[in-house]
């Protein structure tokens, strides 16, 4: 029996997915047959037929969906808001223990003053008291820890953060258009190149002829196979979900920003 850390990886060689969620989501779902654990924390366990059927599943039908695309962003987009959150809690806990901790060493010094008389009984439940409280401090400021690292992977696995929120840089930070990818393709014969810009939520494209040493700028219509056979180069290198939102534009032209 494989668990969900072994069946992540099969997975990935096999170029399926890397986001254990995913995996996690195809066993709720029941895609992906599993044996629910006995203790909580010892996780599912899937068994090496199953995966290997659903692999093979996965084959013949190795293209996802755009909805399927949207579904691990809204959910790592869950993850992010349920991290956030937790960090807030662990925040607050933390300055509450904090406070704790301040009280319990005035009420320990006070009380030493007041036993005098060395009760080893009374000092010794006070330091207890000590102890224990410098223990949780300490406890909660690693799940705090724990929390933002979360948090910062989380970020990471988003292909958009501007778009759900997430501060990546300053808004103040103006870095002019960035190059999202250049690819190069061939039709009829003839050499191409694009290259796609981004900026302020605005794209655009523009669009080369290659001979020999030399590229030509030219702009084409949307409905045009030269511009099919772009789309195309696209959805192979670079996905569906960027392939949907070049197919979007009115035109494209060189130079001419279009919003999406």
């Amino acid at each position: 029996m494989l668990t969900t850390e072994q069946v992540l990886k099969r997975l990935s060689e096999e170029g399926i997915t890397e986001n254990i969620q995913m995996v996690r989501r195809w066993i709720r779902q029941g895609d992906l047959p599993a044996t629910a654990p006995v203790k909580r924390k010892d996780g599912y366990l899937v068994s090496e037929a199953d995966l290997n059927v659903f692999i093979e599943s996965k084959r013949k039908n190795p293209k996802r969906t755009a909805d399927e695309y949207e579904a691990e962003i809204q959910q790592l987009r869950g993850a992010l808001e349920q991290s956030q959150a937790e960090n807030v809690r662990l925040r607050n806990e933390l300055e509450r223990s904090e406070e704790r901790y301040n009280v319990l060493s005035s009420d320990l010094h006070d009380a030493l003053d007041k036993l005098a008389d060395n009760k080893k009984d009374g000092m010794a439940n006070w330091k207890r008291k000590y102890d224990e409280a410098i223990k949780r401090g300490r406890e909660k400021t690693n799940m705090l820890i724990a929390a933002e690292q979360e948090i910062d992977i989380l970020k990471k696995k988003l292909p958009d953060p501007e778009k759900y929120g997430v501060q990546t840089k300053s808004a103040a930070v103006d870095d002019g258009p960035i190059l999202l990818f250049t690819v190069r393709f061939q039709f009829q014969s003839k050499k191409y190149e694009a290259k796609v810009y981004t900026y302020r939520e605005m794209y655009s494209v523009y669009l080369y002829e290659i001979s020999g040493k030399f590229q030509k700028e030219i702009q084409v219509d949307k409905s045009s196979p030269l511009f099919k056979r772009f789309l195309k180069t696209v959805r192979d290198k670079h996905g569906v979900s960027v392939e949907m939102a070049l197919a979007s534009w009115q035109q494209l032209v060189p130079a001419h920003e279009v919003d999406l």
